[in-house]
């Protein structure tokens, strides 16, 4: 077992927590491999802010029940501390806990090659302390560096302060290594991808039906952000950005459809038939998939890099002329072609619904200029096509879109369009508007769900997180709650259509439900039917 194994086997066996909680794709696999050998559960939350929040809701409960139990969260290190740090600086955690630091390890590490023909780098701990007052936070109870396997008996003291200060404790834990991989390290020095030339790059891009961009660090450049932008528009191009790019592409692009790890990007990629990564690799702990169904794409992925360091194991060609020369084979592309990418997800639901596609063409008729914010899932795919590549896009994950209203001009009108699971989340940004003086346009895509992921999570724990049939919302009945809102429930394309219309000619919050739930069938929310996504 691996030294990041034994650390994790050696908290489960102390605090003797039952669960351990993360982010989609975000441990390493040894994580993985010290929870399933105790038979103890991996909890997940797209959410990374509510790790802390999950975990002190298990130290109560079991509380309760007469336990004492440390929960326990696990982190990799591009998340790490500064993801974690809001709830310890608000106060909001008043329960012991281990947050495990963890840098990627092989495969999810996406310079994988990188690091077996380097020796393993320096630990990044001085990185990931991020802030100098989550440092010198007084809710930090310790902190405990391995960089060895004689560390390793360090981990009992931690356990034992935790306990006793009832505050939280990190273990931060370097890369593997070279004992660690063992075997894997030749299999790294083997591997070889098929390098792609200038001409089978250009005829690999022509022949595409349903291309996907992948943008990584390598575009961060503003120049090549824009390049990049001007590109895909042009031709119709998606784009899907990294957790590292998030924060620097441009969120309005027309073309975005979100992070990937998100349900929306997940299901482009998934249904793409070639998918170039620019300055970025593609593997486990970008899409959250698991490493076998991410080597099922091998073969429709094409890695642009120009450095042979920095190739993906989960990649079976690599265009090794650089980023530049890429963008200078999809301009030429772009002139000739508008790529149809819409993604047919065949018996699971139709293309786009009707009402959807009313709601579209009504946007771009009555607010061409308007930047439309959708919210994650479903409805987000959806509307990406139904809004077609001239109208503004951005996105906003579950939970914050009174945080996009608060930060709105004073006055101004926004065209929101979100889940019914996501809308019950947000009910928050109708005061947040009222109090902007904002009348912004929200359009509730009700398929009669509380979101994709709750239902894999039902369906993976066997247990009920939200009650299964809820009492629907009455949304033609909901503005009667809050002063200045109007409400509509419609349910044909034209209904859709002329609720839009009346909510666009008047001075007022709309809330305008589209009831879609006939696009959606049951097997679309049967874990077993679904590309596997790592718990």
């Amino acid at each position: 077992m691996s030294t990041t194994g034994r650390v994790i086997d050696r908290i489960l066996t102390l605090t003797g927590s039952e669960r351990v909680y993360t982010y989609p794709g975000s441990p390493p696999r040894y994580v993985y491999e010290a929870v399933e050998e105790h038979g103890k559960d991996i909890v997940s939350t797209v959410r990374e802010q509510h790790l802390l929040h999950l975990a002190q809701s298990q130290y109560f409960r079991t509380l309760e029940e007469g336990k004492k139990q440390i929960p326990i969260v696990v982190a990799s290190a591009d998340l790490g501390e500064a993801m974690l740090s809001q709830p310890l600086l608000a106060g909001s955690i008043t329960c012991p806990c281990i947050v495990v630091v963890a840098e990627e390890q092989f495969p999810h590490v996406g310079n994988a090659v990188n690091t077996a023909h380097q020796s393993p780098r320096a630990t990044t701990y001085e990185t990931i302390s991020q802030t100098e007052a989550l440092q010198q936070h007084e809710g930090i109870a310790e902190r405990l560096l391995v960089s060895d396997e004689s560390d390793i008996d360090r981990v009992d003291q931690l356990v034992e302060t935790v306990a006793e200060t009832k505050d939280v404790g990190f273990v931060h834990l370097p890369l593997y290594t070279e004992a660690d991989l063992g075997s894997q390290f030749e299999f790294l020095e083997s591997y070889s991808p098929t390098v792609v030339s200038q001409s089978a790059f250009t005829s690999r891009v022509s022949d595409a039906d349903r291309p996907l961009l992948i943008v990584g660090r390598g575009i961060r450049h503003p120049e090549t952000r824009q390049r990049v932008s001007a590109i895909a528009a042009d031709a119709g191009i998606p784009i899907a950005t990294t957790l590292q790019t998030d924060g620097y592409f441009d969120t309005s692009h027309v073309g975005r459809i979100g992070t990937l790890g998100t349900p929306s990007a997940n299901e482009a990629f998934f249904r793409s038939d070639l998918v170039i990564a620019l300055g970025t690799s593609v593997n486990n702990l970008v899409t959250s998939y698991d490493p076998e169904t991410i080597k099922e794409f091998q073969a429709k992925t094409i890695q642009v890099e120009d450095n042979p360091r920095r190739r993906s194991v989960f990649t079976d060609s690599w265009f090794s002329s650089g980023v530049e020369t890429a963008l200078d084979v999809l301009d030429d592309q772009a002139s000739d072609v508008w790529f149809d990418c819409r993604y047919d997800c065949g018996s699971k639901y139709e293309l786009v619904p009707d009402q959807l596609q009313a709601l579209g063409s009504a946007i771009r008729v009555q607010s061409p200029e308007s930047v439309v914010t959708l919210g994650v899932g479903n409805s987000m795919l959806w509307m990406t096509y139904a809004l077609g590549p001239t109208v503004r896009k951005e996105v906003s994950r579950s939970g914050s879109m009174g945080e996009v209203v608060s930060g709105l001009e004073w006055g101004e009108s926004p065209i929101l369009v979100l889940g019914d699971g996501e809308f019950e989340m947000d009910l928050s940004l109708i005061t947040e508007a009222q109090y902007q003086e904002s009348n912004p346009i929200i359009c509730v895509v009700n398929n009669s769900r509380l979101g994709l992921v709750t239902e894999r999570q039902e369906a993976e724990f066997g247990q009920r997180i939200t009650p299964k049939d809820p009492s629907p919302i009455k949304y033609d009945e909901l503005g009667r709650c809050f002063d200045g809102v109007e409400s509509y429930s419609t349910e044909t394309p034209e209904e859709v259509k002329a609720a839009f219309e009346t909510a666009t000619s008047r001075d007022v919050t709309a809330i305008i439900e589209i009831g879609v739930s006939e696009y959606l069938s049951d097997d679309l929310y049967d874990i077993t039917s679904l590309p596997r996504i790592q718990s």
